[in-house]
C-alpha cells in the first residue's frame, strides 16, 4: 500500500502531505515499517485488541483484521474456510518476514499466495451460492 500511495504521489507530481510514522518504544524516532524485529513494532506486534482469545477463534486476514471462521454443517465449506484461514495465515507470516526477505523473492511470495488466496474465495462463493 505504501509503495502504491507513493507511486499515485509521484505520478501527479504531488507532495505527501502525510508521513506516518510509529514509535513504539517511546525513543523519539519513528519508523515507516515496524517490524517485529526491529525497535518501533515489537511493542506493537505484543498486543492485539478485542476480547481475550479472540485470536484463537479467528484468523488474520491479508489486510491484519479478524475474521471469525464461520460455522457450518456443510464439510466442504467447512474445509475451504479452514484452507482460507490457512493461506491469509501465511500472507500475514510472509508480511512479518518481509525486512529479512529479497525484496524480489518477497513479491513473488506474497503474489502466489494472494492468487491462492482469491481463487480460495472465489471457491468458497460458489459453494456459498453466490458469485464465482
Amino acid at each position: 500500500a505504501r509503495r502504491e500511495t507513493a507511486r499515485f504521489y509521484e505520478e501527479r507530481n504531488l507532495l505527501l502531505t502525510e508521513h506516518a510514522l510509529l514509535d513504539d518504544d517511546g525513543d523519539g524516532e519513528g519508523t515507516r515499517e515496524p517490524t517485529i524485529e526491529t525497535a518501533d513494532g515489537a511493542t506493537a506486534a505484543s498486543f492485539t485488541l478485542g476480547m481475550p482469545g479472540a485470536r484463537s477463534a479467528a484468523t488474520a486476514t491479508a489486510t491484519g483484521a479478524a475474521r471469525p471462521i464461520p460455522a457450518t454443517a456443510d464439510s466442504v465449506l467447512a474445509r475451504l474456510y479452514g484452507e482460507r484461514a490457512g493461506l491469509e495465515e501465511q500472507v500475514a507470516e510472509l508480511r512479518r518476514l518481509r525486512d529479512s526477505m529479497d525484496p524480489d523473492i518477497y513479491e513473488s511470495e506474497l503474489e502466489t499466495l494472494l492468487v491462492d488466496l482469491a481463487l480460495k474465495s472465489r471457491e468458497i462463493r460458489a459453494r456459498e451460492g453466490g458469485e464465482g
